[in-house]
């Protein structure tokens, strides 16, 4: 799917036949160096990845506002709160375990991104999108050292669980706040 998201994008975004190019054009800007250069490279294809993984984290959210239940906003309606109070103080509050696995699943992917970049500009201009997956595929496959790629996916694996393990320690803190324990 990354590099089938990535074409999508090099054909929205090329200069003969491209919608985004056409649009940009319009306000004066011409050859955008979307990954060409090492200023847009990673602005690219961050949002490359927004575009792809948008979808995903719009249906946790939209899971987690049909699971709401409903008593609380009838009495919120019945005391005559406004939509913005309801929102900021019942809904908001309640979709906060929603928005943590959103936030973890995101953060895990982004941490070992490897597909859009690679399919992008394999790491570069120069090394402006080198993460800690693409060099260590880079060094197991291209340059056929598999001991010296294996710490980076180690550090990777244990940062990962790191940021995992905050977060869902975080979210339990915040429910038994919550629940008065």
């Amino acid at each position: 799917a990354p590099a089938i998201a990535v074409l999508i994008w090099q054909l929205m975004t090329s200069n003969s036949i491209g919608i985004l190019e056409k649009v940009l054009n319009v306000f004066g800007v011409f050859n955008f160096p979307w990954a060409a250069s090492h200023s847009t490279a990673l602005f690219t294809a961050v949002l490359i990845d927004t575009w792809v993984n948008t979808p995903f984290v719009l249906l946790l959210v939209l899971a987690g506002i049909q699971s709401l239940p409903k008593s609380p906003f009838e009495a919120a309606q019945v005391d005559g709160a406004g939509a913005w109070f309801t929102f900021k103080t019942l809904t908001l509050p309640m979709l906060k375990p929603f928005m943590y696995i959103a936030l973890l699943f995101r953060l895990m992917a982004a941490l070992q991104e490897f597909g859009i970049i690679f399919a992008l500009t394999k790491g570069g201009p120069g090394d402006t999108l080198m993460n800690i997956s693409l060099t260590s595929y880079l060094t197991a496959f291209q340059f056929q050292k598999l001991g010296a790629a294996l710490p980076g996916l180690l550090i990777l694996w244990v940062l990962i669980n790191y940021i995992a393990k905050w977060l869902v320690n975080r979210q339990r803190k915040l429910a038994r706040q919550s629940q008065g324990y």
